[in-house]
């Protein structure tokens, strides 16, 4: 087999291989009724609503304008996904997102001339990271992306293919409010390049001229009537609730900003299993993790929302695609010192011990962030339905009309989320609903079991509502109206 071949197998293999890994893995938890209301719900909402040109208020997240929550216009890329009907769909949807992020980062590791064996050691050393398994496997969310977009734009800027770049650089900039400073990391690292600095510093000003624009003015608009909690400099109480007494708070302080990056020391903790995950490899080229500085600082100067220091969710993702490059960067240096000064046998045992290395780091630091870490050991878990609880769900989920406006408890909203009106179980919502449907015994997220027993009762004795589906714990209750309309039908 040829170089050629060769180097398209060694990072298409592992990007199929997570591709079907992830799809499966997280198409099955959503089947065992295991995905959230908040992420996989509210998201497949937002997809079905710009599918069908219904406007952008969530009823998920409490009839709020999803565009306020989070700024993503790079969203209707993925609008076709709302015609299906079908959120395990968009499952698979995120998984090939990241997976595909593998072609930019071997297109690096080949302008750099390193050889198969290291682009498959690179490549899966990203796709099965602590990071990368925790986005995957925990619904879906809008910064799948971003991998792909941003190792676009790194590749098109290097080999002086400026559409491309820019064109990637606006896609992941739309997918988010914060990735506008993460463009703007970009610009940081282009600026760090022989003869780039000017346009370098002009994409990292334009980025933070364009993001304060949207979490200054257009997100407050649209989030008017939103609790103030949902505000995006919500997060940073202690830098200031507004992005400009941020900004000066650090200037000011810059002592008390780099305490707050490091402690509590979760974040240390973070930053070691995210680098660990890659030996250690991107401290060596800082001037390639420049481009993550605003990732870093947007999440660990954060203070009242500590999951966004941890390995969970999918907080991880973008400072491990952007630390599999500045991977791709340090090995080139090294390999170069190293060619110079030893035997041909020497170059293929250093590129041996390299790909060992980086195949080993991932186990490593998967197993050094437990309980997060390892979420590919099963695809069962303690908080799916068991196949029996599975069937009742499904049976109580066919009771309800395709179109019917509904109250869902956490792990069923999922499955009724592709539609214009869906809501988690307040009584607020459940005047506006058609039918509802819970389970005490079941997850009550955000609420506690207590709310969810108190609501099935108050039904129960409703003489608004009647129960149309009941096994077990599982009850399906049908406003009068609704359960007549349905019947003439």
């Amino acid at each position: 087999m040829n170089e050629r071949k060769l180097f398209h197998v060694a990072w298409a293999v592992p990007a199929t291989a997570a591709f079907l890994i992830y799809s499966l893995w997280s198409i099955n938890r959503y089947e065992r009724f295991g995905a959230g209301a908040w992420d996989l719900g509210c998201r497949s909402q937002s997809i079905w609503l710009l599918a069908h040109a219904r406007g952008f208020t969530s009823s998920v997240l409490g009839n709020v304008n999803f565009m306020g929550d989070h700024f993503m216009p790079s969203l209707v890329l993925l609008a076709p996904i709302g015609w299906s009907g079908s959120p395990a769909l968009l499952l698979g949807a995120q998984a090939a997102l990241i997976a595909t992020a593998a072609w930019p980062l071997a297109l690096l590791c080949r302008r750099r001339a390193l050889p198969p064996l290291l682009v498959f050691a690179i490549v899966a050393a990203y796709l099965f990271a602590v990071g990368t398994q925790s986005t995957a496997n925990f619904d879906f969310h809008e910064v799948a992306l971003l991998p792909l977009t941003l190792l676009l734009a790194i590749w098109g800027f290097e080999e002086q293919r400026r559409i491309l770049a820019y064109a990637a650089l606006i896609v992941a900039a739309g997918s988010r409010e914060t990735a506008i400073v993460y463009a703007a990391g970009v610009g940081l690292w282009l600026a760090l390049r022989p003869g780039r600095r000017l346009e370098g510093l002009s994409i990292a000003v334009a980025s933070v001229v364009i993001f304060y624009a949207v979490v200054s003015w257009v997100q407050p608009r649209l989030l008017r009537d939103a609790p103030p909690s949902m505000m995006p400099m919500a997060r940073f109480s202690a830098m200031s609730g507004t992005l400009q007494g941020a900004v000066l708070r650090a200037a000011l302080h810059p002592m008390q900003t780099a305490q707050l990056l490091v402690f509590p020391t979760e974040k240390i903790a973070t930053l070691a299993i995210t680098f660990g995950g890659f030996a250690f490899l991107p401290l060596l080229a800082p001037d390639a993790m420049a481009a993550a500085v605003p990732n870093v600082l947007e999440r660990f100067l954060s203070d009242n929302k500590p999951e966004m220091w941890g390995m969970g969710y999918h907080y991880s993702l973008i400072l491990t695609a952007l630390s599999a490059f500045a991977t791709v960067v340090a090995i080139a240096r090294i390999r170069t010192i190293w060619l110079g000064e030893h035997s041909l046998t020497s170059h293929h045992r250093f590129d041996a011990v390299i790909c060992a290395v980086l195949l080993a780091a991932p186990m490593a630091a998967s197993a050094a962030s437990m309980p997060v870490g390892v979420e590919l050991v099963s695809f069962d878990k303690p908080y799916f339905a068991s196949p029996a609880q599975t069937d009742v769900n499904r049976r109580a989920l066919a009771a309800i009309p395709p179109r019917a406006a509904v109250v869902a408890q956490n792990h069923f909203l999922p499955h009724l989320a592709m539609r214009e009106r869906v809501w988690l179980p307040e009584q607020r919502f459940v005047d506006e609903a058609d039918y509802v449907v819970l389970d005490p015994t079941q997850s009550a997220w955000p609420y506690d079991r207590g709310h969810i027993e108190r609501l099935t009762q108050s039904l129960s004795n409703s003489r608004a509502f009647h129960v149309v589906f009941s096994e077990g714990a599982t009850m399906v209750f049908a406003r009068t109206r609704a359960v007549n309309e349905s019947s003439r039908r």
